[in-house]
């Protein structure tokens, strides 16, 4: 995609689209996994990496091919996941380490009989954290033996090309006309990570949208000229 100018009016949603999930270095291991299925090593699989690193889109590309069951701990009990998997031979498993953590007993004998229903049924199951699950602190023995058997694969830090894919996409999901030059002043004036481009791109929409100006590179520079005071204060 050429980030000369971007014009185009999107939709103000996330488009978890195969399209636009923008493949680079940082990521590519973690896309191969996904396009290997149905031939996993293993019918339990994990995909971890920072926050707003692109978990989520990959698990929806997979979910959408797979057509995949998406659940959480505090919302499906093994009883339910009983009935579901009557339905679905796929499952996506979204991580919430807080939730986790405030029920850690119930969790674990929960994680426990899951993974040996998964395999019991032969159901695929995709993991989604931010650490691997070998990582996970756990209390029960038997959960820890498994979690550690488990494949899981990285997406790292983003590099220049996934940064700028990045940007472009964020700012099109807020329907956020740029060109090269704001692109490249973003690059080189602010932190560089999945979380720091989200958060830029947030800010800039609620400034444009208050300002009911025109975005040009002038707004931008203001923006993160506060942004970087805001963090000095702190």
């Amino acid at each position: 995609m050429s980030i000369k100018q971007f014009s185009l009016k999107f939709q103000h949603k996330n488009s978890y689209l195969e399209e636009d999930f923008f493949v680079s270095d940082s990521n590519r291991i973690a896309k191969n996994l996904i396009d290997l299925w149905p031939i996993w090593p293993q019918p339990i699989v994990a995909i971890y990496g920072p926050e707003g690193s692109g978990k989520t889109h990959l698990a929806q590309i997979w979910g959408q091919k797979s057509q995949s069951y998406f659940f959480t701990y505090s919302k499906t009990n093994l009883e339910q996941w009983l009935q579901l998997s009557k339905s679905f031979k796929t499952f996506v498993f979204d991580d919430q380490e807080e939730v986790r953590k405030n029920d850690k007993q119930n969790f674990e004998k929960f994680f426990f009989h899951l993974l040996n229903l998964i395999k019991k049924k032969k159901k695929n199951l995709l993991i989604c954290s931010q650490m691997p699950p070998s990582r996970w602190s756990v209390d029960l023995p038997d959960l820890q033996s498994r979690l550690e058997t488990i494949q899981a694969v990285p997406i790292y830090p983003p590099d220049d090309f996934l940064i700028t894919a990045l940007l472009v996409k964020k700012f099109s999901d807020y329907q956020l006309t740029i060109n090269k030059r704001i692109i490249d002043y973003i690059l080189t004036h602010t932190e560089r990570s999945f979380v720091a481009i989200h958060h830029i791109v947030q800010q800039i929409d609620e400034y444009n949208l208050a300002s009911k100006k025109p975005l040009n590179l002038s707004l931008v520079r203001q923006i993160i000229k506060n942004l970087n005071s805001h963090k000095k204060d702190l």
